[in-house]
């Protein structure tokens, strides 16, 4: 539930038309915020954002590869 919840809120973002980094990056702190109930400023705050930032951010840039590249047979 958990992780088709995750993908499909990124694969929201991926469908965006060109969004500045800026904005992309506020979405994913505030999906980040959301998933886990975490502040930035909490004691493992930002261990838990840089981790979850990356995974989510290697994330949409699959997710783009893939609606770039189509389907595939």
């Amino acid at each position: 539930g958990q992780h088709q919840t995750i993908l499909c809120v990124l694969h929201c973002v991926v469908s965006l038309q060109a969004i500045p980094a800026d904005v992309e990056e506020a979405i994913l702190t505030r999906a980040i915020k959301a998933f886990t109930k975490v502040n930035f400023d909490s004691e493992n705050g930002p261990v838990v954002y840089n981790t979850l930032k990356k995974i989510f951010k290697h994330t949409l840039e699959e997710n783009r590869k893939m609606m770039k590249d189509g389907p595939q047979p």
